[in-house]
């Protein structure tokens, strides 16, 4: 159970980057 928290934990993660780098290239767009 370790892992797979720790694998959803990655996935909030790189998820978070991924929005960040979206929210990034839109402002670059405007």
């Amino acid at each position: 159970t370790n892992k797979a928290a720790r694998q959803f934990l990655n996935f909030i993660k790189s998820n978070r980057i991924q929005k960040q780098i979206e929210s990034y290239g839109y402002s670059l767009k405007l």
